[in-house]
């Protein structure tokens, strides 16, 4: 018969080696740019549900923005990455209807931190702001 002890220390051995993997794969994927890309696209996701609880859930206690766009629907914004200045910030273009209807093309930055396993927007801050031109 096996070792009752034997078989609960290879047990306790495989539960802490899976957490440590888990842990080590949230790890890499938080710092990858994919899961900084799909930070400002699912901020932008929450704000267009107009649900405060999911945006609070994106960002970190001291959360601040001063991009002040006209209010943005599920469709009627596009997004577009401009990759990351410097570390900790993430660059884009929203694309969204302005107060006359047509579409204007916001420049801003979110800045974010990790916090444990996750990111969390610690602000985002408009840059700048332009209108179609006419041709």
């Amino acid at each position: 018969m096996r070792n009752p002890k034997l078989v609960s220390i290879a047990v306790a051995a495989g539960v802490v080696t899976l957490a440590a993997a888990i842990i080590v794969a949230f790890s890499m994927y938080a710092g990858s740019d994919r899961a900084k890309t799909n930070l400002v696209a699912g901020y932008f996701r929450a704000v267009a549900s107009g649900d405060p609880s999911a945006v609070t859930e994106l960002t970190g206690p001291d959360f601040k923005s001063d991009f002040g766009v006209r209010p943005i629907a599920r469709g009627n914004y596009e997004l577009y990455d401009l990759g990351e200045p410097s570390p900790g910030v993430k660059r884009f273009i929203l694309v969204s209807p302005g107060a006359d209807g047509e579409k204007r093309a916001y420049i801003g930055e979110l800045a974010y931190r990790r916090r444990g396993l996750v990111n969390r927007i610690d602000s985002v801050r408009s840059v700048e702001e332009g209108a179609r031109m006419k041709e």
